[in-house]
């Protein structure tokens, strides 16, 4: 038995009590067109990313194949002025094995040398998968049950208890109505980013992962909360500005 979780009336406070979400009706395109003289806070490259995209709420789907760390710990980004988009590709251009792609619902990042990889965890594919009016939270929690059934179906025969609790509100919004048939990991993260619009995705892969022959995750024990640790791979954060 899957359980929802139910969130108290604690989220919708938030609006009342003096935070102004900024809402806006802006195309993805437009966003990326927008000027701006942003400067990045972040040091590395994958948390810059996730900076911009919450800042100026772009939807992010971001596969970022980790590298050795640089000598140099600024975050010297070659970017004065000019859009959106230039901005994320002067990000970029600190990390030559990731590439960019969008469409008019998300902005895509990965690392094309990993992206077709069968050790690339987020190639597996589940046999199905499907979720009605639900929130960004809760979609994850449904992705990781699904997971969980398929590396380890002995312990899932009777089905599964449990819930994700709570989380930033925007992503506890149920307004998603997904399904999908064998898809990928990677196929429902972006569709549960792409859907929403109030969120990005971000796992960060391992080079030493996806070398070998056999998976990293072949013969790894459930852990103690028992759940598969590919898991906990990934993570969802909200994307909103406040006046």
């Amino acid at each position: 038995m899957k359980r929802r979780a139910i969130y108290n009336t604690f989220a919708v406070l938030l609006i009342s009590s003096g935070a102004c979400l900024v809402v806006t009706a802006q195309s993805l395109s437009q966003k990326l067109d927008q000027q701006t003289d942003y400067r990045v806070r972040a040091l590395r490259p994958d948390e810059q990313l996730i900076e911009v995209s919450r800042h100026f709420q772009i939807p992010m789907g971001i596969e970022w194949l980790d590298q050795p760390a640089s000598a140099d710990q600024s975050n010297r980004i070659k970017f004065e002025r000019g859009s959106v988009l230039e901005l994320i590709k002067a990000i970029l251009a600190q990390a030559p094995q990731e590439q960019m792609v969008f469409d008019d619902r998300l902005v895509r990042i990965f690392a094309p040398s990993a992206f077709k990889s069968r050790l690339n965890f987020l190639n597996l594919k589940l046999r199905g998968y499907c979720v009605s009016h639900e929130s960004v939270l809760g979609a994850d929690f449904q992705l990781r049950v699904g997971l969980d059934e398929m590396l380890y179906p002995k312990y899932f025969k009777y089905g599964s208890n449990g819930g994700y609790g709570g989380g930033d509100w925007l992503l506890l919004i149920d307004e998603l109505t997904i399904c999908m048939n064998k898809p990928s990991i990677r196929d429902v993260l972006n569709e549960i980013v792409g859907q929403s619009g109030r969120s990005a995705w971000i796992v960060n892969l391992k080079p030493e992962e996806l070398q070998g022959e056999r998976p990293f995750w072949k013969g790894v024990p459930i852990n103690e909360y028992g759940t598969s640790p590919l898991t906990g791979r990934w993570r969802f954060v909200e994307l909103r500005e406040y006046q």
